[in-house]
């Protein structure tokens, strides 16, 4: 046996199910506040671009034929190269 009465397992489930029930719209309000904040400023952070980088030594294998210098996700690079091979052509 655990040495506590049955009476007093009760009470101190009803004293938690109190706290916690204050407690719940206390942290939903603060999560309110901090996601405010949080999407209130932008984060657009600069990358520095160090020179290794963008080391290109040899054809990257998703590249235009003749060559590209864009990244394999980068669909505006790839659009204007595209453009300007065929403005060239």
């Amino acid at each position: 046996m655990s040495g506590h009465s049955i009476e007093h397992a009760i009470e101190e489930t009803a004293k938690w199910k109190k706290f916690s029930f204050v407690m719940m719209p206390c942290v939903a309000v603060y999560a309110v506040i901090v996601g405010y904040k949080h999407f209130a400023h932008h984060h657009d952070h600069e990358q520095v671009l160090y020179p290794h980088m963008r080391k290109r030594d040899k054809e990257m294998p998703w590249a235009l034929a003749g060559g590209s210098k864009c990244d394999l996700f980068d669909y505006d690079c790839a659009a204007k190269e595209k453009a300007a091979k065929a403005a060239a052509a």
